[in-house]
């Protein structure tokens, strides 16, 4: 420990003699090598190796006088490092642009952190810092331009500050968009075999339409759209029928068919309908009463009912308050069908969640004799 403690203040003293600038990630691994807690002795240890032990506090204590404040350490050292590198570039070059710098314009300049965020205003002198930053790079530490990247948003900005830069320095510079680099680093691995597309829709809808040639590959994007592709919550996530109503002005659930349907459940309940070319009616009235189905097949006896409840029969929070009328109603239905001797296929919130209301749906077809006849993709476009 009396070794260790000694290599660590040697590291330390060591390491500030040099004099450099610290940045944010150097000061981190100084801290995690060099900061260490008093050890705790047993007394047993302390009457045994009473000499050791008072060696050990007494060199802990210089430690401690010489390094408890490592970041006020720091701080000097970097202001002490950065007002001198200030003073050397002032007196080479007192103007960037023909204009003098303030204190935190040179400041960010001469800074050597391997991350720097500035946050200015508008007319605040940034491209005028950035220029600086880098004559003080080419110029002070004798960085080779093309070895300096520079990104800027749009080309008229990048062209501007590429202007700049090259009358400042006197010397070339690559000042890139992100979308020039881009294509810059793609050309690298295609050997400059690459095509540019201005108008990208259009691009993507020639290739889509082309592949879509293929009936393979067109199924499965089908198949992708209708049983993948959604931007609908999960009726469960909402907590209030007003969030629920406020999300559905925006994001309708609408079938294949063009039919606006009451839940997720529901929507691809139809589009499978419409892809097994069944005939069916959305909420057809039944018989004389005051009863809608979610779903008649046409020239069937068969109906299907999709209930947003889950194993334990519970219902989405959103409608929790109408739990028992809902548990009700289905119980009633039920007995509606077994009196007009008709079919019902029950299908459930809980089937969506487990990712079964399509093989589901399926086997209840089978079971009630209802052919399947599932579309081409040229008879679903």
């Amino acid at each position: 420990m009396i070794n260790e403690l000694n290599e660590t203040i040697n590291k330390l003293d060591n390491y500030l003699k040099q004099k450099k600038y610290f940045d944010k990630y150097n000061i981190e691994n100084l801290k995690k090598e060099c900061l260490i807690k008093k050890h705790s002795f047993k007394l047993s240890f302390i009457l045994l190796h009473l000499n050791k032990y008072l060696e050990y506090k007494k060199i802990y204590k210089i430690y401690k006088d010489k390094y408890s404040d490592i970041d006020l350490i720091i701080d000097e050292n970097n202001t002490s490092y950065i007002n001198k590198k200030i003073a050397e570039f002032n007196k080479l070059y007192p103007t960037i642009e023909n204009r003098t710098l303030d204190k935190e314009q040179l400041d960010t300049i001469v800074m050597e952190d391997k991350n720097q965020l500035v946050l200015a205003g508008a007319g605040c002198g940034k491209t005028t810092t950035i220029v600086g930053k880098v004559k003080y790079l080419t110029k002070m530490l004798n960085i080779d331009p093309k070895k300096i990247l520079l990104l800027s948003f749009t080309n008229n900005s990048a062209s501007e500050l590429k202007q700049r830069i090259e009358k400042e320095i006197n010397d070339e510079m690559n000042v890139y968009t992100f979308h020039k680099l881009g294509l810059e680093i793609t050309k690298l691995g295609l050997n400059n075999n690459i095509k540019i597309f201005n108008d990208i829709e259009s691009f993507v809808s020639n290739e889509l339409v082309n592949l879509l040639d293929n009936e393979e590959y067109a199924i499965k994007v089908y198949n992708y759209i209708i049983k993948y592709m959604s931007n609908h919550y999960d009726d469960f996530n909402f907590k209030t029928k007003e969030q629920r109503e406020n999300y559905l002005k925006e994001h309708p659930y609408i079938t294949l068919k063009g039919e606006k349907v009451k839940s997720l459940g529901e929507k691809m309940i139809a589009n499978q309908l419409f892809f097994y070319n069944i005939d069916y009616t959305y909420e057809a009235k039944y018989k004389d009463l005051k009863y809608y189905p979610d779903f008649y097949i046409k020239n069937t006896n068969t109906y299907i009912e999709y209930y947003g409840i889950d194993r334990n029969n519970n219902v989405a929070p959103w409608m929790r308050e109408n739990q028992t009328k809902y548990n009700n109603d289905i119980l009633l239905k039920r007995q509606t069908h077994n009196k007009y001797n008709t079919n019902l296929i029950e299908l459930f919130y809980y089937d969506f969640k487990e990712n079964n209301l399509e093989k589901r749906l399926k086997e209840e077809l089978l079971k009630n004799n209802i052919s399947i006849k599932e579309k081409s993709f040229k008879e679903i476009v």
